[in-house]
């Protein structure tokens, strides 16, 4: 039996998102997707060809979305910036301004009534350095956060709540096949974590999906960090 809840789930094409949108599809919600690939289009998952750095591109997309599965009670943003562009230009607008321009779009989009709520994909580069990453990375990470506190507040008085996901080193698609035999990098990431292992990303689905569902409904304005608790030790103790 489907749920009256209505995600969509803007990056959804691939990585993180598309697991997230299987995962939405499991717990029978109605599931939209807009990414710029649409790469798939079933009839659990309702797939948008859609860039959210047009503006243009996104509304038609929120009215496809609503057509096709009804009022929007959840809006995540997955998407990142693939490197196609100037460096600090694309991170800004495609992690940040666009989210910013979405949200304001989507309002007259979602439900009248009952719980609303938005969740942007972060990343704990956002408040530690990744040496992989570049400067523009870690800048749009943390814009992301202050981003997502300001519309928390902002958005109160619409019901509609907003929270981030910070996310930590996971096993994911697109790094599946390297983590699956034993490596350095690997060995490192399990020691890190008190738990002893490395996270994934149907348990980073699970997070995302407690901040869009109603069990956190008295939740906004927070930053979720899921990283397995490597936070929490000094990098002497590691």
């Amino acid at each position: 039996m489907k749920s009256h809840r209505h995600i969509l789930i803007v990056g959804g094409g691939q990585g993180i998102g598309n697991v997230f949108a299987h995962y939405c599809v499991q717990k029978g919600w109605r599931v939209s997707s807009v990414s710029r690939t649409g790469k798939f289009n079933t009839p659990e998952i309702h797939s948008i060809v859609g860039d959210v750095t047009l503006e243009f591109d996104f509304h038609n997309a929120l009215k496809i979305a609503v057509d096709h599965n009804g009022p929007l009670t959840s809006l995540a943003f997955f998407q990142r910036a693939r490197g196609d562009g100037e460096m600090w230009k694309e991170h800004m607008e495609v992690s940040v301004q666009s989210i910013d321009r979405a949200i304001a779009q989507s309002l007259g989009f979602f439900k009248n009534e009952g719980d609303k709520s938005i969740a942007i994909a972060c990343s704990t580069a956002a408040f530690f350095v990744a040496t992989e990453q570049n400067a523009a990375y870690h800048a749009s990470r943390t814009a992301q956060i202050g981003l997502m506190r300001y519309l928390a507040w902002k958005l109160g008085p619409h019901k509609i709540r907003v929270n981030c996901i910070s996310i930590g080193t996971i096993i994911k698609p697109e790094n599946e096949a390297f983590f699956q035999s034993p490596s350095e990098k690997k060995s490192r990431c399990v020691k890190a974590s008190p738990l002893g292992r490395m996270g994934n990303s149907l348990e980073v689905a699970a997070a995302a999906e407690f901040l869009c569902c109603e069990s956190s409904s008295w939740i906004t304005g927070q930053n979720l960090v899921c990283d397995g608790g490597v936070s929490l030790a000094w990098p002497e103790s590691i």
